[in-house]
């Protein structure tokens, strides 16, 4: 079956899984393979409030971000506990948005196949995710690995897998696993095999 709906025109796909696994790597992995095909893809971030507020916290402290998507795992830690406190939907609620934005736009410049990713799911937000029509994708890798990806990335601090905002990805039902604990070469075919089901 494919994995979009001819009418729309559209293969959403959310990725999910532990801190350092490859999701991101994932996702670029999937880019390079469709930019080669002429398949645009786009990526909507569900924790880019999560950014803001850190980008706002380090500018308060008077430190310098030398990306927004610089990574204080400690600190997007806690803000995406409290902030899912203060408004569960915090989160979702922009993401529908930047959804039908997106969307709409790719059905207006183009009329090949286009995928859109989100690359940082969670268990609190799978299910509104899946209801926007997203497969969700799980990235797996052993916790040393993870770590070790984490160093070498230079996260500004490594938060906790096992945090709250971590847990539940197991009670995820996937529709596809790709494992990422050999090379990125393997990952790579992994990645084409699953595209290639749904482009075909």
């Amino acid at each position: 079956m494919k994995g979009y709906d001819m009418a729309d025109n559209l293969i959403k796909i959310g990725l999910y899984g532990t801190p350092g696994a490859g999701k991101s790597t994932t996702l670029q992995i999937m880019r390079e393979i469709c930019l080669g095909q002429g398949i645009p893809v786009a990526r909507i971030k569900l924790a880019d409030p999560l950014y803001e507020a850190q980008a706002a916290i380090y500018k308060i402290a008077g430190q310098a971000l030398s990306d927004f998507y610089d990574q204080d795992g400690e600190l997007l830690n806690f803000l995406g506990h409290y902030l899912r406190k203060l408004n569960p939907r915090v989160l979702l609620d922009r993401f529908s948005l930047r959804v039908e934005e997106t969307s709409q736009r790719l059905r207006a410049e183009h009329t090949v196949p286009c995928i859109i990713v989100c690359d940082d799911l969670r268990r609190a937000d799978s299910d509104h995710v899946r209801s926007h029509g997203f497969r969700l994708g799980r990235v797996v890798a052993d916790a040393a690995s993870c770590v070790r990806r984490r160093e070498v990335r230079g996260d500004r601090s490594l938060g906790s897998a096992s945090h709250v905002t971590e847990q539940g990805l197991d009670e995820i039902v996937p529709d596809f696993v790709v494992e990422n604990n050999s090379s990125l070469e393997e990952l790579r075919e992994m990645v084409k095999r699953v595209l290639e089901e749904w482009l075909r």
